[in-house]
C-alpha cells in the first residue's frame, strides 16, 4: 500500500520489463503493479517494493519528454540501498548482470 507521507523515486528506463526483472534478481524487488500501454508494448507505470521502499518505474516516452538515462547518455540519479550484508548483495547484483563501476569497499563515512 502506498503511503502519502513518503518520497518515491520514479525511474524512466529504456526497457522497463528487463529493468524490473533485474531489480527482482539483484535486489529482491517485489513487483506490486504494472500498467501497460494499450498496445501492450511498453510499461506506462510499474511499482516495485524493495524492503519498505517503493520505486515507480516506466519505459521512456520521448514524445512526452520522458527520456531514459540511456537516451540522455547521462543520469543525475543514484540509488542508495541500505542493507545488512553489502558483500552478499553486491555479489547478487553482479550475478544478475550489474556492471561494476566502483569496487565494493569500506568508506570513510562508515558505509560499505
Amino acid at each position: 500500500m502506498i503511503s502519502h507521507n513518503c518520497v518515491y523515486t520514479s525511474l524512466i528506463v529504456n526497457d522497463a520489463a528487463s529493468a524490473i526483472e533485474f531489480y527482482k534478481q539483484a535486489f529482491g524487488a517485489e513487483e506490486k503493479y504494472r500498467m501497460l500501454t494499450p498496445d501492450k508494448q511498453k510499461i506506462m507505470h510499474a511499482e516495485l517494493q524493495i524492503g519498505n521502499s517503493i520505486i515507480f518505474l516506466n519505459d521512456e516516452f520521448p514524445d512526452c519528454g520522458h527520456l531514459s538515462a540511456k537516451t540522455l547518455n547521462a543520469s543525475p540519479v543514484s540509488i542508495h540501498l541500505q542493507i545488512d550484508d553489502a558483500d552478499l548483495w553486491f555479489e547478487r547484483a553482479v550475478n544478475a548482470g550489474a556492471k561494476v563501476t566502483m569496487a565494493l569497499e569500506n568508506t570513510f563515512w562508515g558505509d560499505r
